[in-house]
Formats: C-alpha cells, structure tokens, sequence
C-alpha cells in the first residue's frame, strides 16, 4: 500500500506534479536518518515529454488561432 508522500524535487526522474512516481507505483523508497530521498535520480519524468513542444509559439498560435469547430486557422 503506497503512502501518501509529497515531492518537491523536481530534478529526480521519478518526481511528477509533487509526487513520487515510485511511491505512487508502490516501489521501494529508500530516505535516511536525516530524511533525504536515497533512491534519487537526478533526470526528467518521461510524463513531461512532449511538454516543451506544447509550450512552443507555433503550437500556442495553433491552439489559440483556430476554428473550434474544424481546426482549421481564423482569419485575422
């Protein structure tokens, strides 16, 4: 049974949204004496791949730009 643990480093590849994927998938989590995270992986979470070409210009004109209906871009 996973317990419930918040996140905050979002440089480890198992973090996502202020989760532990590993705890979330119920593996083992190994935190020290003095609290830190000793199966940390420094990385991104494949989750948020993709996420930067959503991010980009081109992708934003097209979702902001377009009919709704066809998909197709408005006249300006």
């Amino acid at each position: 049974m996973a317990i419930n643990m918040m996140c905050t480093n979002s440089s480890c590849v198992n973090y996502w949204e202020d989760n532990c994927m590993k705890n979330i998938n119920e593996e083992r989590i190994e935190i020290n004496a003095e609290g830190m995270c000793e199966t940390f992986e420094v990385g991104i979470s494949p989750i948020y791949r993709g996420q930067e070409a959503m991010n980009s210009e081109s992708a934003n004109s097209l979702a902001t730009m377009g009919d709704i209906n066809s998909g197709a871009a408005q006249e300006k």
